[in-house]
C-alpha cells in the first residue's frame, strides 16, 4: 500500500535542523576571540581554580564591565595592569638570564663488550643551578630533544632514562638539547654529545715468546689508550713488552710506545696477528723490572 502526502501535509511537517560538527581540538585558543566566551555561555562552576593556568586570566580577556568592577573596586586599570604584565616579564626576563642552563648526558664512558648483548642505562636531563628543572614548578612548555643509535625522541618532562644496547663491539653517540619557559620566557638549554663505547678488552704486558701470549698482562677496558702505564717484567730474564688490540673494535690504534726514564726511549714496534688480536711488541728486551711507558 503507497502513501501520499499532500504539498499542504508536508508544509506543516517540521524540518530537521542540521547541526554543526566541531572536531575534536579544533576550538583552540588562538580560535577564540576576546570576550568571545560569555557568561551566559558558561554553566555554572564549569571554571575552576584549578582549570585557568596561571597568568592566563589578562586585562584584555575581561569584558569592559568586568574591568570597569575591578577598576572601580582597587583603582587598578588597564594601563596599570599592561605596566605590571612589563614590569613582570622583565623580571622573568633577569631571573631566567641566572639560570644557567645545562643539558646532562650520564653514561659510562666504557664498558666491556659480551656476548650476551651488553646494555648501559643512560639518563638525560635539562638542569640549572638548582637542579633538574621537573623539581621547578616555574618551568612549562618543557622540550627535551634527544637522539641516539638510528631514533629520534621528544619528551615533555625534563628528564628520561633510557637502555642502549650493543649487539657487537661499537660506539654510540648520544645527543641532547632543550627547550623550556620560565615564568614566560623561553630558556634554551644547550646541545651535547656524548659517546659511548662498548669494547673487548685490551692488554699490556711481557711475554718471553710470542707464541706464549695468551691475552697475558693487565686487562685494559678503554677506547684510547693513549697514556701513561706502569709494566713489570716478572720474568726471570730478558722479556718483551706487548700490546694487544682486539681487531675490529672501536679501540684506537697505536702510533707510539715510549718508555719513559732519565732520557725517554721511543721503542721500535713490530706487529703481529694472533687469536682476532693485533700485537705490538717492542723489539728491544727488558731485563726483570717495573718500567714505565707513554702510548700515543
Amino acid at each position: 500500500m503507497k502513501t501520499y502526502f499532500s504539498e499542504a501535509m508536508l508544509k506543516d511537517k517540521p524540518k530537521k535542523k542540521l547541526g554543526l560538527i566541531i572536531n575534536d581540538g579544533a576550538v583552540t585558543t588562538r580560535k577564540l576571540a576576546n570576550e568571545a566566551v560569555t557568561e551566559e555561555k558558561l554553566a555554572e562552576n564549569s571554571v575552576s581554580t584549578d582549570k585557568i593556568k596561571d597568568h592566563n586570566v589578562t586585562w584584555d580577556k575581561l569584558t569592559p564591565e568586568a574591568q570597569k568592577v575591578i577598576e572601580a573596586g582597587t583603582g587598578v586599570d588597564g594601563d596599570l595592569v599592561h605596566d605590571m604584565e612589563q614590569w613582570n616579564n622583565r623580571i622573568a626576563t633577569l631571573e631566567s638570564a641566572k639560570l644557567q642552563p645545562k643539558t646532562i648526558i650520564e653514561a659510562t664512558d666504557v664498558v666491556e663488550w659480551t656476548d650476551n648483548n651488553t646494555v648501559i642505562p643512560v639518563n638525560i636531563s635539562l638542569q640549572d643551578e638548582q637542579g633538574h628543572i621537573d623539581n621547578d614548578s616555574n618551568y612549562t612548555d618543557k622540550q627535551l630533544l634527544y637522539s641516539y643509535q638510528n631514533s629520534k625522541e621528544t619528551s615533555t618532562q625534563g628528564e628520561v632514562s633510557f637502555n642502549v644496547s650493543f649487539n657487537n663491539p661499537d660506539k654510540v653517540t648520544i645527543a641532547a638539547n632543550g627547550y623550556a619557559k620560565y615564568k614566560g620566557v623561553n630558556v634554551i638549554f644547550p646541545y651535547v654529545i656524548k659517546t659511548v663505547y662498548a669494547v673487548l678488552p685490551s692488554y699490556i704486558g711481557y711475554v718471553d715468546s710470542i707464541d706464549n701470549w695468551n691475552k697475558n698482562g693487565q686487562k685494559l677496558i678503554k677506547h684510547s689508550l693513549n697514556g701513561s702505564y706502569n709494566v713489570t717484567n716478572g720474568f726471570k730474564g730478558n722479556a718483551y713488552l706487548v700490546v694487544a688490540i682486539p681487531k675490529n673494535s672501536a679501540v684506537d690504534s697505536i702510533h707510539t710506545i715510549v718508555q719513559h726514564g732519565m732520557l725517554d726511549a721511543r721503542q721500535s714496534v713490530s706487529t703481529y696477528e694472533k687469536d682476532d688480536y693485533t700485537l705490538y711488541v717492542c723489539e728491544t728486551a727488558h731485563n726483570p723490572g717495573t718500567y714505565n711507558f707513554i702510548i700515543s
